[in-house]
């Protein structure tokens, strides 16, 4: 899902008021952050490498600090994908900076400007692989945790991983492969293959998947959704949650978040009020603050 480009637009200035004080000209607040972009490799099978492209937010001081990797959803429409950017993500990016994390932003293949074909597809509605698309996202979010994990900056045993939409879903089958150094999940809306507003090509298949990703989970998740959610509604939220925390080996908490404007997949920008409080707390109980 994108963001609308208004809504970006706002995000951005918001941030140029964080960056530089909301009564005064550049310079006279101490920046809440440095901006990095980076190229992170991505391995492929055959040997090559892609270059992913990433926005990083680095807090001011020193020291090292927690990781937050924060994965982009994806849009209905396929034309789309190139015009996607990390600033898409920037107001979320920026909360979590206050919240003492150091946050990669990635692209992953076939999105934005990083390199290589889309690869995540779930094959055709009728008979689609959640699970192999989930993994093929895993692969991108996993590439940028072992490289972020290498910074100067960044504590490489406190990783969190934050999606939204596919984003989530990758980040939950990231998570069920228990990569080196990822301490907590936060999943915004997971799921893949909404069609239409209220339209999923497999709602039972997206459970059957949350239940594989499940069994191998050994970190702490959060899930959570809006009651007006139009890609995935409460109920098919729910069953996933369900299905996933039927299988994990950690704990799994999910918030049933009020409506949300006109569609509550986009709580996560548009009412961050819903959430703050509840992120805050899970990533201070799982990975803590700087």
């Amino acid at each position: 899902m994108i963001p609308h480009r208004c809504h970006v637009r706002w995000a951005l200035a918001l941030s140029m008021l964080v960056l530089t004080g909301a009564f005064g000209s550049p310079g006279i607040a101490a920046p809440l952050y440095r901006t990095l972009s980076m190229e992170i490799p991505f391995t492929e099978t055959n040997g090559g490498v892609l270059r992913l492209q990433t926005l990083v937010l680095v807090p001011q001081g020193g020291g090292r600090f927690p990781l937050a990797v924060l994965s982009h959803g994806a849009p209905r429409k396929d034309s789309d994908r190139p015009t996607m950017s990390p600033a898409d993500l920037l107001d979320v990016g920026t909360w979590l900076v206050g919240q003492g994390y150091a946050v990669a932003i990635p692209m992953r293949r076939g999105y934005g400007l990083s390199q290589g074909p889309y690869a995540e597809g779930y094959g055709s509605c009728s008979h689609p692989n959640f699970v192999r698309a989930g993994r093929s996202s895993a692969e991108d979010i996993e590439a940028v945790v072992r490289y972020m994990r290498g910074q100067s900056f960044v504590d490489a045993d406190r990783v969190v991983l934050v999606g939204h939409s596919a984003g989530a879903w990758g980040s939950l089958a990231a998570a069920s492969e228990d990569p080196p150094g990822v301490v907590a999940a936060v999943a915004f809306a997971p799921g893949r293959a909404s069609r239409a507003p209220d339209e999923v090509c497999d709602g039972n298949g997206l459970v059957a998947a949350a239940r594989v990703f499940g069994e191998t989970t050994r970190i702490p998740v959060l899930v959570i959704d809006s009651n007006n959610d139009h890609y995935f509604s409460i109920r098919l939220a729910k069953s996933i949650f369900e299905g996933f925390s039927a299988t994990t080996h950690a704990t799994a908490e999910f918030v049933d978040a009020p409506g949300c404007f006109s569609d509550g997949h986009m709580l996560i920008h548009w009412c961050p009020n819903a959430w703050h409080s509840a992120v805050a707390l899970f990533l201070q109980k799982t990975a803590g603050g700087n």
